[in-house]
């Protein structure tokens, strides 16, 4: 019987030497942590980028990683997480629809009407090629007449119940070229 336990010892220790022990929790997960804190300063459009440069990267940024990204910076509800629910495609194709047309940006505006549909997030929306201005205010900013403004393309809104209460609406890019060329001419 104490032959049968010793040879049971000894097994178990020619197996504990055999396999190889697994490092401690600590050291395991640090690759992990330093990706969740890279990942924090990254685009989620720049994070799907980085997880398919390389093998090693597309392993490493695991669900919990892409849950944590579609959480804070998608604003995507928990609720919207069942258990099959492949995080990494979820987070792809929000990436893919709310990706920004001109920078890249993610955080998008959809303005259909005004922008004839492009995607646009906040910082472009404020560049003149994207902006409109009133025939009126035109006028006033920049000294031009009417004559002038009727060679711009421009895009009519109704503003009130009759028919005769519509504003014409210019592209504010193509209303400043036009006053730098009627600038130009007029020196």
């Amino acid at each position: 019987m104490s032959n049968n336990i010793s040879l049971k010892r000894k097994e178990a220790e020619l197996r504990s030497h055999d396999t190889p022990t697994r490092p401690k929790r600590a050291h395991n997960n640090i690759i992990g942590d330093t990706l969740t804190a890279i990942v924090a300063f990254l685009q989620p459009q720049d994070t799907l980028r980085l997880s398919f440069s390389c093998q090693h990267f597309h392993d490493a940024i695991d669900s919990n990683i892409w849950k944590r990204v579609l959480l804070t910076q998608c604003n995507v509800h928990p609720s919207q997480f069942k258990p099959r629910t492949n995080i990494r495609k979820m987070a792809a194709t929000l990436v893919a629809k709310n990706t920004n047309t001109p920078s890249n940006g993610c955080k998008t505006v959809l303005a259909h009407s005004e922008h004839r549909g492009t995607r646009l997030c906040y910082r472009c929306i404020t560049l003149p090629k994207y902006q409109e201005i009133t025939h009126r205010n035109a006028m006033r900013r920049f000294n031009l007449g009417n004559k002038l403004l009727w060679t711009l393309k421009y895009r009519c809104v109704s503003t009130g119940y009759r028919r005769s209460s519509s504003c014409k609406l210019y592209n504010l890019q193509d209303v400043m070229d036009l006053a730098a060329r009627s600038n130009r001419q007029a020196t």
